[in-house]
């Protein structure tokens, strides 16, 4: 088996059409020896997925059927705990890979070895087309990264850029993450929590970044589809109030686990805010930290926006 094989897990609900589309750019991956399996995970008892996954008899796919259904959180933690492989790449059901992501995420990850994941960069996809909008998560993470060690062809971020990151923005996609099996089933965990918010993700990246460095891929690797059935546009919408509270939570658990590893966070997130655009500077603190709208513009005010999340350090 090779060193980086790789199980491939797809979450999927009653979306045969996109279905086909993701699984479609697994089978276009340039580096199919290193896909061990594919699990697809129907969270329904519908038998579309089924009868799309028989179409690609030329890729190891096991699919399952998850019977009784679980909630979305849940299912997410489950099915990454089942790969026998030591690596699990993450899709969505309703999203692509670019052709390179899994030859990327291994020769990374071979260049350092120290590193327990891969996460590359995406772009939208707008409803069932396939035409790629702007870059979903790049502009907060070029700010960021700055202070991280540059490679040639990736970033590497461990605690410190990745609680700067996780408190600036959703700083990656989960569905362009390769990992460690082991650790993304423990970050992962975040997602069976209680109430878990729309925006977990977030605090994943943090929990996942935990175990080790994370290799950032330059390039866009996952094609993001932004649609009216999209699960973080849906739980956000059914109670907004409720996940701007959990997006508070999250920021309170971020300061406190940096805190306790002594990351000069305090510094580093004022320092990431302050060189954002205005627009986007807003954007962060308001998805942030709840109550933040109308922040003055000038970088002097944004701290005392932010401060009150932070007392105490």
């Amino acid at each position: 088996m090779h060193p980086y094989a790789i199980t491939v897990v797809i979450p999927t609900y009653r979306r045969r059409t996109v279905l086909r589309s993701a699984l479609e750019s697994v089978r276009n991956q340039s580096r199919q020896d290193l896909i061990a399996e594919v699990i697809v995970s129907a969270n329904s008892d519908d038998t579309g997925s089924l009868d799309v996954a028989k179409e690609f008899s030329d890729l190891p796919v096991r699919h399952v059927f998850r019977d009784p259904p679980l909630d979305a959180g849940s299912h997410f933690h489950r099915l990454v705990r089942e790969p026998a492989t030591n690596w699990v790449a993450c899709l969505g059901d309703d999203d692509m890979w670019g052709r390179y992501h899994l030859e990327k995420a291994a020769r990374c990850l071979d260049a350092h070895p120290e590193a327990i994941a891969y996460v590359g960069q995406d772009v939208r996809v707008f409803d069932e087309s396939r035409y790629a909008g702007g870059p979903a998560h790049a502009p907060i993470n070029t700010h960021v990264v700055q202070g991280g060690l540059k490679t040639i062809d990736c970033w590497l971020f461990g605690c410190r850029e990745m609680a700067t990151a996780s408190l600036t923005s959703t700083p990656f996609n989960m569905w362009a993450l390769v990992g460690r099996t082991a650790a993304v089933s423990s970050a992962f965990a975040v997602f069976a929590e209680p109430d878990s918010g729309h925006d977990s993700d977030r605090f994943m990246f943090w929990e996942l970044a935990k175990h080790g460095p994370i290799v950032i891929g330059r390039e866009i690797d996952l094609f993001y589809r932004q649609h009216q059935a999209n699960a973080c546009a849906a739980l956000l919408t059914a109670d907004y109030d409720k996940h701007q509270r959990k997006a508070a939570e999250y920021t309170r658990r971020i300061l406190d686990d940096a805190a306790a590893r002594r990351i000069p966070v305090k510094e580093d997130w004022l320092a990431a805010l302050r060189s954002l655009p205005e627009g986007h500077r807003r954007t962060s603190l308001e998805r942030m930290i709840p109550g933040a709208r109308g922040v003055p513009n000038g970088p002097a005010d944004v701290w005392p926006a932010a401060a009150p999340m932070a007392a105490g350090y």
